[in-house]
């Protein structure tokens, strides 16, 4: 068996540290860790740059945001807009020829979040750092390969985002039933309305 070509993180983005006063940029999105869902490829939310203090690191569209903070809660994204981020997120900007969405792949495989975790420092606060995590060794791969795998990954990540707001919505209607039930109210009992249910959410992702 012939050895598989390898490279590093560090030869497929570069870290940006552009430190920025948010009141500056006061009406710039704003992402924290809260606003990041563990395992998920984009922001679960997002803030204000006018709401918060001391500087922040600046990111643009298209980069990937990592939380080197407790790297098993594997929180990457990538960036849907320009704005500002706590500085517990380091800010990737991938080179030419590397897809972002293969990029922020990587960041969440459990191969990568095992070495991150292996380079931590601090005991109630453990941190990885890009020193560390840019040592990671992937497979070396032409760039259209790398963007079939992204398309995958992004197409992955969006049906798992359909499932989880098709179970939210029948959470909804599971409580709104009781609660009539409860209130001595006739409950519709048509059932084919769940299945408008599970359309109505994929068309509107």
């Amino acid at each position: 068996m012939h050895d598989i070509d390898k490279e590093r993180i560090g030869d497929l983005c570069e870290l940006m540290s552009i430190q920025v006063a948010p009141r500056d940029l006061s009406g710039s999105l704003y992402i924290g860790l809260e606003h990041i869902a563990s395992g998920r490829f984009v922001r679960a939310g997002g803030g204000v740059a006018a709401d918060v203090g001391s500087s922040k690191f600046r990111f643009n569209e298209g980069d990937v945001l990592y939380s080197k903070l407790r790297p098993y809660l594997d929180k990457a994204i990538l960036a849907d807009a320009d704005g500002i981020c706590t500085t517990e997120l380091l800010v990737l900007r991938p080179k030419g020829g590397v897809d972002s969405r293969f990029l922020v792949g990587i960041l969440h495989g459990r191969t990568f979040i095992d070495y991150a975790m292996s380079g931590v420092t601090g005991v109630q606060h453990p941190r990885t750092s890009w020193n560390w995590i840019s040592s990671f060794q992937v497979p070396r791969l032409k760039p259209l390969e790398r963007r079939r795998i992204g398309d995958v990954l992004w197409t992955l990540q969006r049906a798992v985002s359909i499932s989880e707001r098709k179970k939210a919505v029948l959470e909804e209607l599971t409580s709104a039933f009781l609660t009539k039930l409860m209130a001595g109210s006739s409950p519709d009992l048509d059932t084919s309305m769940l299945g408008g249910a599970g359309a109505q959410v994929e068309a509107s992702a």
